[in-house]
């Protein structure tokens, strides 16, 4: 294929051996500055080296374009200036990153004008809009796909609490490429999110290149749109293997999704790595927590809607008794009621996993 890149374009550059500096190559040129020539037989005499050694040094001097052949006799080898020698051998690397980051973006251009055609024709082969993908690595690899086609704006629904530092760092990548793509960004987490250094770093990073990342209380299913045409929805589990996803292509459905987030995200708390804990959510954390006691939903019920362990909701239900003046759990849900901790969410909450 004309123009692809191929390894052999890299095999002249200075570092494509491994070579480096170490310190027996800065001493010898160091005293190749010293005598104005390189002196192999005072190197091997003065320095106790091999000869072998010695020709090693001599050639990753040459290759570094440390070392010259004079102009009055070109067996002999003269120090050249570092500056001098830096530009000889970065500005051929230059050329090879410049190439390579052209080429990258011709393949991406050409692949990447494909996108449209393609989706139109697995719309016309599929009679549903509707697919739904048990195989979680294969809905990660489309998820994936989707983020690189990206054009507009990424909405996501991330429930759930802490996440690993694999996960943030694989995603990382291309949340970055998107936004500098000029593709908007915004995400939910729950609460418990900003327990975590490792999240606080990723959504300083996400915020820093444009990114917009806020907070929820309360339990929300997974979600992610792309573009208000293709959304993913994670299906649920018993048996705590990883979830598939139905992946949605009908317009009318993206744009209900894209609506329903735009609730939640106004109804969400931004989310300000700068700010340490729980910040201007603290309330709204509180009240969800109140919710779900005036439930009665069991511990790992409640905690798992909350996006949090078991061991951290007894905390919070424990600081909330204390500030309600309650002796039971019941008579918190009671008090916390009168108080108006529970909000309009109180009111008709779907009492599904209560006898989980």
């Amino acid at each position: 294929m004309k123009g692809l890149f191929k390894m052999s374009d890299l095999a002249d550059l200075p570092w494509s051996d491994g070579l480096h500096l170490d310190p027996d190559g800065v001493s010898a040129f160091l005293r190749s500055v010293d005598r104005g020539w390189f002196d192999e037989g005072a190197l091997r005499e003065e320095e106790d080296l091999p000869a072998a050694e010695v020709a090693r040094i001599r050639t990753t001097l040459l290759a570094l374009k440390l070392l010259r052949p004079a102009a009055t006799d070109p067996q002999r080898l003269e120090p050249n200036s570092p500056g001098r020698a830096a530009a000889e051998v970065v500005s051929p690397v230059h050329e090879t990153v410049y190439r390579l980051q052209r080429e990258a973006s011709r393949l991406q251009g050409t692949l990447l004008s494909l996108e449209s055609a393609y989706q139109q024709h697995v719309r016309s082969r599929d009679d549903t809009s509707l697919e739904v993908i048990d195989d979680w690595t294969h809905v990660r690899a489309m998820i994936a796909e989707q983020s690189w086609c990206a054009t507009t704006e990424v909405l996501a629904i991330l429930p759930g609490g802490l996440r690993t530092a694999e996960t943030l760092a694989e995603t990382l990548p291309r949340n970055l490429a998107m936004l500098e793509r000029g593709v908007r960004l915004r995400v939910i987490y729950q609460h418990t999110a900003r327990t975590s250094q490792v999240t606080r770093s990723h959504v300083t990073s996400i915020n820093a290149a444009g990114g917009l990342v806020r907070t929820v209380g309360h339990f929300v299913e997974g979600l992610v749109v792309f573009d208000q045409e293709t959304a993913f929805l994670p299906t649920r589990t018993d048996d705590g293997t990883p979830p598939g996803a139905a992946v949605v292509r009908s317009a009318k459905v993206t744009r209900f999704l894209a609506a329903v987030f735009e609730y939640l995200w106004a109804e969400a708390s931004p989310f300000l790595p700068s700010v340490m804990g729980y910040a201007d959510a603290t309330g709204d954390l509180r009240s969800a927590v109140a919710r779900v006691l005036a439930q009665g939903l069991k511990d790992g019920v409640a905690a798992r809607r909350l996006g949090m362990s078991e061991r951290t909701f007894r905390r919070h239900v424990s600081h909330l008794m204390t500030e309600l003046n309650a002796t039971s759990r019941f008579q918190a849900g009671v008090l916390a009621a009168r108080a108006g901790l529970l909000g309009a969410e109180g009111d008709g909450e779907e009492e599904t996993e209560a006898e989980i």
